[in-house]
Order: C-alpha cells, then structure tokens, then sequence
C-alpha cells in the first residue's frame, strides 16, 4: 500500500466511523442512508425516512449533524437532487431549495438530469461553533 492509499484509508474509516455512526444515532428504525467517497468528496446516495417519520424533523436534523461533521472532517458533500417517485416525498424543486438552506449549490446534471448538488466545507473555528452558526446542530 503506497503512503497515498494509507492516507486515503485512514481517511475513508474515520469518515465511515463518522456517518454511519451519525445515522445509527439519529435515524429511526426502517431509515435506510448509504454513501461514499467519490475523489475527494463524500457523495450522498441515499437518505430514507420511513412514512411514518416524514415530517418530523429528522431528516433535516440528520442532515444539519452530517454537514457539520463534514465540515469536521473538511470534505464536501455531493448529491443528486432526485425527488422520490413516492407520493409524500418532495419534489425536486423543493428538494433543491431544503438542500440550497443546508449550503449545497447545483454545480452540473447527472445523465439521468437530476440536479447534481455540492456543498463545500465551512472553515473550522469561531463561525461553526453551536451558537454561532444556524445550521450547527448540536449532537443528540
């Protein structure tokens, strides 16, 4: 293994520590959430709230912990704006505005056309301390 692949590595597991023990924290039984690291990225796959939770909050409250944590961590976030083909999922446009609130900006189109998202990671300090920043959630 070259120092490269070691460095990337030890990162890939402290991420991997870091998210899925966010979501064994946070998310409800029946939640599904998966990811992973595309170059220097972590790309969202997929996060799933059961019916039954939607509209609780949880979501949003994963996902302000997961920004966070990757602000930690120092790697942006990717996604594809894809809303659910199920009728209480969110549309696309209002996918794009809940995910433009949590910091990403549409940066291309997947070849499917769905939006393609990324937020970059905020600078550690002062601005992301709990009382100072908005969207930092403190851990549950």
């Amino acid at each position: 293994m070259t120092m490269r692949e070691e460095e990337g590595s030890t990162i890939h597991a402290r991420v991997a520590e870091t998210l899925d023990g966010l979501a064994r924290r946070m998310l409800p039984a029946g939640s599904d959430f998966s990811w992973s690291v595309e170059g220097d990225a972590v790309r969202l796959d997929l996060v799933w709230i059961p019916r039954s939770q939607r509209g609780s909050g949880v979501a949003s409250r994963f996902m302000k912990s997961l920004v966070a944590a990757c602000d930690r961590i120092g790697l942006p976030l990717i996604l594809a704006a894809d809303g659910a083909e199920e009728s209480t999922a969110l549309s696309t446009d209002l996918l794009l505005e809940w995910y433009a609130r949590l910091g990403f900006e549409v940066v291309g189109v997947t070849r499917e056309g769905w939006p393609m998202m990324q937020r970059v990671p905020l600078p550690h300090g002062p601005a992301t301390e709990p009382g100072h920043d908005p969207m930092f959630l403190r851990a549950p």
